[in-house]
């Protein structure tokens, strides 16, 4: 095979469209077609696809292996923080657990309406929270 079969053949892996392959190469679809049925082409191509999959595979258990470890630091941040960040507002811990939720998909589906965010400012003294309290007590019969 030629550097230019063989050119051709990574870029058929890869997914490119042989119309386009064809005429990048200056040849006829028919010509190319009729490369592309060789026993010596397919052979070349099952290689290549075989090494694209097992590239891909370690890829992907390097990406799978990196979200896990990324999720670790996620979660460790969010109940116990790290040296960086115990300081950090409970806003950004929540919003860090509605990102991690989301992305795992289970994050409440809203409509336009309902993402709208509004923040309110409360300040309660001491007997605010005492009676807060006592509701709570007493709703749970307690």
């Amino acid at each position: 095979m030629t550097e230019r079969h063989r050119e051709m053949a990574r870029r058929l892996v890869l997914g490119e469209r042989q119309c386009d392959v064809a005429r990048s190469c200056g040849i006829s679809q028919q010509r190319l077609s009729d490369i592309v049925r060789s026993p010596v082409f397919m052979g070349y191509m099952q290689e290549l696809s075989a090494m694209r999959e097992q590239r891909t595979g370690d890829i992907l258990q390097d990406v799978r292996r990196g979200a896990t470890n990324g999720l670790g630091l996620l979660l460790r941040v969010l109940t116990e923080g790290t040296e960086e960040n115990r300081g950090s507002s409970i806003n950004t811990r929540v919003n860090v657990a509605r990102d991690l939720l989301d992305r795992e998909g289970s994050a409440p589906r809203v409509g336009k309406r309902q993402a709208v965010r509004r923040d309110v400012g409360l300040h309660l003294t001491a007997e605010d929270l005492e009676e807060l309290t006592r509701r709570a007590l007493a709703g749970r019969g307690g």
